[in-house]
């Protein structure tokens, strides 16, 4: 396990294309140098160290072949921006975006990243336990129809998630928006929709009436947590 400081000679590998860090007990401040020179760069996982200071999303966009970031961040003192500069516009097409305990837009209200309007090729995105506020936005799921994974628990989202998608992303796995204030609609039709969903964690939100006969259908489903909402009736034959 490494700890200290990351040092400034490693701005000097132009070639390098995988940058795993992670679990280590580096600290320190990162710089916007250490990753503009790298634009060879393609995997960035970056989690579970205690680094300080702010760090910007838009550090890579001359970076043609980035698909993978991730930052899990151990220290409270370290923020992932991704709103700065203003007008920028990130024109990568991302596989896997992980920015879980990240004070990700602290100093911008905690806003959604609105970068991720404009991703299609999405397999995984984890914005978990960031306070996120606003209203859950649908384009996550209509805009990535190839997402396996969305972990979007501990925030403040609000509004309406319903399972009955227009583009259905079928190959979804993990649906996670535990611990927000959202209303769930699930579809009589999930198993058709999500027919791999094998974990559904809509723990402490505002869900009410009757729990879905049809989330008893899911062939795959392993993990099931709606504890903490404000379900009445019978619990249905199919999940007991």
């Amino acid at each position: 396990m490494f700890d200290g400081m990351l040092p400034k000679c490693l701005n000097r590998l132009s070639s390098l294309k995988l940058f795993d860090i992670s679990s280590n007990q580096l600290t320190g401040v990162l710089l916007s140098s250490l990753i503009t020179n790298l634009t060879s760069l393609e995997y960035v996982d970056f989690g579970h160290n205690k680094f300080e200071g702010s760090f910007s999303l838009s550090w890579f966009s001359n970076h043609t072949k980035f698909e993978f970031v991730a930052f899990l961040s151990d220290n409270d003192k370290f923020e992932v921006e991704t709103e700065d500069p203003v007008g920028w516009t990130c024109m990568l097409q991302l596989k896997v975006v992980i920015l879980s305990r990240c004070n990700l837009n602290m100093h911008k209200r905690s806003v959604i990243p609105s970068f991720l309007l404009h991703q299609h090729k999405l397999w995984e995105l984890d914005m978990s336990h960031n306070s996120l506020e606003g209203q859950f936005a649908d384009w996550f799921i209509k805009n990535n129809t190839m997402l396996q994974f969305l972990i979007l628990g501990d925030n403040s989202f609000g509004g309406i998630l319903s399972t009955s998608f227009q583009r259905k992303p079928r190959k979804l796995k993990r649906l996670d928006v535990s611990g927000n204030h959202m209303i769930v609609h699930v579809a009589n039709n999930i198993p058709e929709s999500l027919p791999y969903l094998s974990h559904l964690n809509l723990l402490m939100n505002s869900i009410d009436g009757d729990i879905r006969s049809s989330i008893g259908d899911l062939s795959v489903l392993a993990e099931l947590d709606l504890s903490n909402n404000r379900f009445s009736g019978e619990v249905p034959i199919g999940l007991l």
